[in-house]
């Protein structure tokens, strides 16, 4: 019988890859983009 609010060691190690990968790489990211548009606007000519 399946039981949903039941953690089981699979979603304990999913939560910690999760928490411990794809947020920090999601954040990275984000980041990055973030510095190439506050580079691409330091360098626009003002009007």
């Amino acid at each position: 019988m399946i039981t949903f609010n039941k953690v089981t060691w699979y979603s304990k190690l999913l939560a910690i890859v999760f928490f411990l990968g794809v947020i920090p790489a999601l954040s990275f990211y984000v980041g990055m983009q973030y510095q190439a548009t506050i580079d691409v606007v330091s360098q626009a000519p003002a009007v």
